[in-house]
């Protein structure tokens, strides 16, 4: 039964990408600016800058250009950066691995912080207690304050103020902290808010009734039952944000200097750098939606009651 559905889903990866990469072309292709004057200067007579539209192919019409990156992609080759002339394709293959690894540094604080605060939420608001408000305050405010202003604000204090840790480039463990801390705050906060939400309402189903009924004590109820249960919507945000995180970080990376996908996109927008825009969004949407489909596997081993069609 697990295999068809598998099957299943690859086979429908097919037409998604086909269609994200129509609409990201597209979107690409309407931002107002032209890579040709970034490329020949504003000074650049009409003949010069010409030439460097058919060296790079935006000479064409949309469905053209479109149906020759398709050809290129679909052999594997995501073109040229207009700029270096480098292969898009092995500058993300470079630079992916540390967008791993800033995700999964960041999915680690992230995640235990973040069922913590959210077991702490749940039933400290059952029982009307300081911790339980104290701690929906905190998720609250975690969603809520930019990542961003996170990241400059622990800049200053770190690197600035006290000097214990780099401000920004890529290298050891000490340039990874911060941005990781940084990333990790606005998902540990929705974790715990979705965490708490389920679990509140998971404590008011008539099972949980008859366990009180049985004898069992409160906190047995709470981690054996209630926790259990809310695994589903818990293992689902977390995916959601670690997907999201391998299709790059821009403004934390950007901030910090790490050298990843996300900053790597970010340039490519600056410079109108078409290739690799499309190819760094090509491949971090293809992880997301690969590690979602991971997710949806999961389901069954949670809750074997979840049946795949």
């Amino acid at each position: 039964m697990l295999k068809p559905y598998i099957l299943k889903k690859l086979l429908l990866l097919i037409p998604l990408l086909l269609g994200i990469t129509f609409i990201t072309f597209a979107l690409i292709k309407a931002l107002p600016g032209d890579p040709v004057t970034s490329l020949a200067g504003e000074r650049a007579n009409p003949e010069t800058m010409e030439r460097i539209r058919q060296q790079i192919g935006t000479d064409k019409n949309f469905i053209s250009q479109f149906a020759g990156y398709l050809n290129l992609v679909v052999k594997g080759d995501l073109g040229r950066s207009y700029y270096t002339q480098r292969p898009v394709a092995q500058d993300i293959v470079e630079k992916f691995p540390n967008t791993l690894k800033l995700a999964i540094a960041a999915m680690l604080i992230a995640a235990p912080a973040g069922v913590v605060l959210g077991i702490i939420s749940a039933t400290g608001s059952r029982r009307k207690n300081f911790f339980g408000n104290f701690s929906s305050l905190v998720s609250i405010g975690g969603i809520s304050i930019p990542v961003f202003w996170i990241g400059l604000i622990l800049m200053y204090i770190f690197s600035f103020y006290l000097k214990w840790l780099p401000p920004s480039g890529t290298g050891d463990i000490r340039f990874l902290i911060l941005p990781a801390v940084t990333l990790s705050l606005p998902a540990g906060a929705s974790i715990a808010r979705i965490l708490r939400t389920a679990m509140l309402e998971i404590i008011g189903q008539p099972f949980i009734k008859t366990a009180r009924a049985k004898g069992l004590k409160e906190n047995v109820i709470w981690f054996r039952h209630v926790l259990k249960n809310a695994m589903i919507p818990l293992v689902t945000i977390i995916g959601l944000d670690f997907g999201s995180y391998l299709n790059g970080a821009v403004l934390t990376e950007t901030i910090f200097g790490w050298d990843g996908i996300g900053r790597f996109t970010m340039e490519g927008i600056i410079k109108r750098d078409y290739p690799v825009v499309m190819g760094c969004l090509l491949t971090g949407t293809t992880a997301f939606i690969l590690i979602n489909m991971f997710v949806d596997l999961l389901y069954h081993y949670l809750d074997p009651r979840v049946k795949y069609k």
